[in-house]
């Protein structure tokens, strides 16, 4: 089955075919395809009209149908909090992320920029302007966030999750979403480059404590 051949590629045995895959999600959206899958236009059954093999991404965001931007998915993890308190607060185009924990308040602000997509729709994408960690200073309340974080697992996603398995079958795999490397969500939403370099080479230590 596809999914087998594409499990022997992923444990780095030799597959019977290459596999080949395609996307759709809030960036990759083909168009034109209106007429042949109608409104139910979304990884899987894109893949099935052209024969490709399915791999998707289970995510909490996810494109679902021509003319929504997104549908949300039910979490499988739930991340709680016993000591630091997490609010949230919008403001026109901006998101403020503030974290209070036992050393101190940090806050992370995102930007988000409205567009037109590819084939018209209103579609948005969100960035940092302000990370987290700015200075030295930060380094031990943002450890702190992680030091205090729990997981839970959410049956309403697992359930979700597990339905999503059974309508793929044996046509692909499903892959769960994670964060990047501790490193690679430094650069791209914790620090930046250029506080991530000056913090490695003047307190190395203090930030391989904090990536440990």
């Amino acid at each position: 089955s596809r999914r087998e051949n594409l499990l022997r590629a992923y444990h780095h045995e030799m597959p019977e075919w290459i596999p080949v895959i395609g996307m759709v999600d809030n960036y990759q959206v083909p168009v034109g395809l209106e007429d042949q899958l109608g409104s139910e236009l979304n990884l899987v059954t894109f893949s099935r009209f052209f024969g490709l093999d399915i791999v998707e991404r289970y995510e909490e965001v996810r494109y679902e149908k021509m003319g929504e931007f997104r549908r949300y998915a039910t979490a499988i993890v739930k991340e709680i909090h016993r000591n630091v308190r997490v609010s949230n607060r919008r403001e026109g185009g901006r998101l403020y992320r503030t974290w209070e924990t036992p050393y101190g308040e940090i806050r992370t602000t995102f930007e988000t920029v409205n567009y037109r997509s590819s084939d018209s729709r209103d579609a948005a994408t969100e960035f940092p302007i302000e990370y987290p960690i700015k200075s030295r200073k930060d380094l031990r309340a943002f450890a702190s966030i992680f030091e205090d974080l729990e997981y839970e697992v959410d049956p309403i996603g697992v359930e979700g999750l597990r339905q999503r398995i059974g309508e793929i079958g044996d046509d692909g795999i499903t892959l769960v979403w994670c964060p990047s490397t501790p490193l690679g969500m430094c650069v791209r939403y914790y620090m930046g480059v250029e506080t991530l370099a000056y913090c490695n080479h003047d307190f190395r230590s203090e930030l391989e404590r904090v990536l440990e």
